[in-house]
């Protein structure tokens, strides 16, 4: 009889705290709901109709996926947007993870002043997100000046691809603004560096192991979960840097969006919207699964 007690006791208490958690993160769920879901689910909606703005309604004529078919096999410019921004982020990404990384190693060691220069290496993401960064680019102060060399641009026009050239010389023009992004990523990197178990590297030393074989077998291993995170948010920010191919993708989605042309508009923008995230989805799927292919092998 007292462990039926004891039963109805617990289980009334976790139904309680149960209770009260959703009501905790019921303001969260109900601005998640209205204000990310149903917007997602009207924006696919719009993207299979012609939506025509009239006085005060939308007019929706439906037509399916023939959105979707204009985009890749009619419209010109949005396959070529999407090409460069897919060959930019490819080699944006990497790069702004590799410089990540080895300034996490570099301020996780233990110099004097440790904690100033994590604030040193943190300050350009408050100021790449006001409006310095764009005083700053007006001055040409986001590119180094040896990579304005004319010579090296030609060599580049010259010799590569117009699609991997264009992405090369864009990340010439915007190397600064590009690293400027990596402080959120130094400190995840940093906080997994110090996760790591010292005793470790202690194993491994007295195994023979070498710094850099430390580095190969333990560090990058266990850095692999944080370099998905740091991923997935340098996708995010570097698709919506003014300077960049991802920018241009947001400013063609809004042209079409208010175009006056027939069987433009709201629907065609949605469209385009639809594909920029799926493209993105398929970025993180790709990056991800390099990564897990090196981890399990």
């Amino acid at each position: 009889m007292n462990w039926l007690k004891k039963r109805w006791y617990f289980n009334r208490r976790n139904r309680s705290d149960i209770i009260s958690g959703y009501l905790f993160v019921s303001p969260w769920l109900i601005g998640l709901i209205v204000f990310t879901i149903v917007p997602i689910i009207q924006s696919f909606y719009y993207s299979l109709n012609v939506a025509t703005i009239q006085a005060d309604t939308l007019d929706l004529d439906y037509i399916g996926f023939e959105n979707f078919h204009r985009l890749l096999f009619v419209d010109a410019r949005f396959p070529t947007l999407i090409a460069l921004y897919v060959v930019e982020m490819v080699i944006n990404i990497p790069i702004a993870i590799v410089f990540s990384l080895l300034i996490a190693l570099l301020i996780n060691q233990p110099i004097r002043g440790q904690g100033g220069w994590r604030v040193i290496f943190f300050l350009p993401v408050i100021i790449v997100s006001g409006p310095i960064i764009q005083e700053l680019q007006a001055q040409g102060a986001t590119t180094l000046p040896i990579l304005n060399d004319p010579t090296i641009r030609q060599v580049l026009t010259d010799y590569l691809p117009e699609a991997l050239s264009n992405a090369v010389i864009s990340l010439l023009d915007n190397i600064i603004v590009i690293l400027w992004y990596t402080g959120i990523p130094i400190l995840i990197f940093l906080a997994g560096l110090q996760k790591i178990d010292r005793s470790i590297y202690e194993a491994a030393s007295i195994d023979g192991a070498s710094p850099w074989e430390s580095f190969w077998k333990i560090t990058l291993p266990a850095m692999k979960p944080f370099m998905t995170v740091n991923i997935i948010y340098l996708l995010v920010v570097l698709s919506y840097d003014a300077n960049l191919k991802g920018s241009e993708i947001i400013d063609y989605i809004y042209e079409q969006s208010f175009s006056s042309i027939q069987g433009f508009g709201f629907g065609y923008g949605s469209a385009i919207a639809w594909l920029f995230f799926v493209v993105i989805v398929l970025l993180i799927l790709l990056f991800v699964g390099i990564l897990n292919l090196q981890r399990n092998r």
